[in-house]
């Protein structure tokens, strides 16, 4: 998985190095972007999340909508979710995006074709400064055909 930062096209001083605990932090950034990929089957269903949590000065996201998106195969077409801002949290404590209410479960048709599942987080059109937040880690778990 790869976090990246970026305002107008141009890096920013925006660190999204590794911590010692192991998670990405974002110092600084304007736009979000945490992006990755797994190979998946085709005729399943993947549930996608992310791990997060926040730092003493996190500030920035209140009130601001994120994004998930999925595709197959990097040129496929981009399935766009979605779901509620971020809020205040007790620093340290880490919880899953999206909430359950809101899962973001992707449906990989069957039939030939790339089986390469990219997905991301996106908070890019807001053109705010926002820190304090920790991503731990992605997830993309096969699942149950929804009823």
């Amino acid at each position: 998985m790869a976090a990246n930062g970026s305002s107008g096209g141009r890096q920013l001083m925006v660190v999204s190095g590794r911590r010692p605990e192991g998670h990405a932090e974002l110092i600084k950034v304007c736009w979000l972007q945490v992006t990755g990929s797994k190979k998946v089957e085709r005729g399943n269903s993947y549930e996608i999340k992310f791990n997060i949590s926040s730092t003493e000065d996190f500030s920035g996201w209140n009130g601001l909508p994120l994004f998930l998106m999925a595709k197959i195969g990097a040129k496929g077409k981009s399935i766009w979710k979605k779901i509620k801002p971020l809020e205040q949290t007790t620093p340290g404590n880490t919880f899953d995006i999206p909430k359950p209410e809101e899962e973001f479960i992707v449906k990989i048709p069957d039939g030939k074709g790339d089986e390469e599942l990219f997905f991301g987080l996106y908070e890019i059109w807001s053109n705010k400064w926002k820190k304090g937040l920790l991503i731990d880690h992605a997830t993309v778990k096969e699942v149950s055909e929804p009823n």
